[in-house]
């Protein structure tokens, strides 16, 4: 009697430990897939985040070179007006 109630221990022993392996191994892989998920999302929304990065600094990039093209132009217009005006006060003078 004692032999089959150590036999059924045993057993019953063994299956608790399989049960265990299984259910860890399980769970193990359900938080893998969430981790790798996760990461997937995060290196998606970097991807993001660095694509709108690198077009603010090209309209950033080209704001500026636009303002300085315009700031030349009228540079060249004040010293035409001024030289030109210079002469037409001289001419009616």
């Amino acid at each position: 009697m004692k032999k089959i109630y150590e036999a059924e221990k045993n057993k019953i022993k063994k299956t608790a430990l399989n049960y265990a392996i299984i259910y860890y191994k399980n769970k193990s892989k359900d938080l893998t897939d969430i981790f790798t998920k996760e990461g997937i999302k995060l290196l998606e929304q970097y991807t993001f985040l660095r694509r709108e990065l690198i077009k603010r600094d090209e309209q950033l990039v080209l704001a500026t070179s636009r303002a300085i093209a315009s700031e030349s132009v009228v540079f060249e217009l004040r010293q035409f007006i001024s030289n030109n005006l210079d002469r037409a006060l001289q001419i009616i003078d």
